[in-house]
């Protein structure tokens, strides 16, 4: 149970620095989640290659999540845009069950197979045992490290909330889909039918 509520403020810090491409820059849910997550990857990426340590990292992200926060409710107090806030709240929230269901269904999942997900898997473990990005050949997938950037997003969860390979799974699904919901953000409430038929 710990497990589940660490990862559901995982998501949450992910949404935070979501909130603040939002107020800061004015960009959609959609979009700000899009940008959170590529946040996150560059900065655990500066953090490992300039300081071998993924620590730095996590705190720009907590740090980036707070004022996110703070700079949304004072922007919405101030300046309301129903809009906005309508296509937000439901991107958000198709992303947050979403999460909350992959949380129930990889409740305790495990990676079986060596096949290119067991590799992201393994490289995602390595990052968060070492806390240091793979160095030269001491990685199974050798050179190139061709998961590298995603692997960061997943570790993110990993780093966060302890290991736990079903989470891994929970954290993958939840970057594919940020994905696939951009296109729901510019949608306006009298066009709900396209958003419930694009989810279907």
């Amino acid at each position: 149970m710990t497990n589940i509520i660490m990862m559901i403020m995982a998501f949450l810090i992910v949404t935070g620095i979501a909130l603040l491409y939002m107020s800061v820059l004015q960009m959609n849910m959609g979009e700000g989640m899009i940008c959170s997550a590529a946040s996150m990857m560059v900065l655990l990426f500066l953090s490992a290659f300039i300081a071998n340590t993924f620590r730095y990292g996590m705190l720009g992200i907590y740090l980036l999540s707070g004022i996110g926060a703070v700079c949304f409710v004072i922007r919405w107090i101030r300046k309301k845009n129903g809009q906005l806030l309508f296509t937000g709240i439901v991107v958000w929230g198709i992303l947050a069950c979403l999460f909350v269901v992959c949380l129930v269904i990889y409740h305790n999942d495990f990676i079986q197979h060596t096949d290119e997900f067991h590799l992201w898997a393994a490289l995602v473990k390595y990052m968060k045992e070492k806390d240091r990005l793979p160095i030269g050949n001491d990685f199974i997938a050798g050179p190139g490290q061709i998961y590298l950037s995603s692997s960061l997003f997943i570790a993110f969860f990993q780093i966060f909330a302890g290991y736990n390979e079903g989470n891994m799974y929970v954290a993958s699904t939840l970057l594919t889909f940020i994905g696939l919901l951009l296109p729901l953000s510019g949608y306006k409430k009298k066009e709900w039918k396209k958003v419930v038929f694009y989810v279907a």
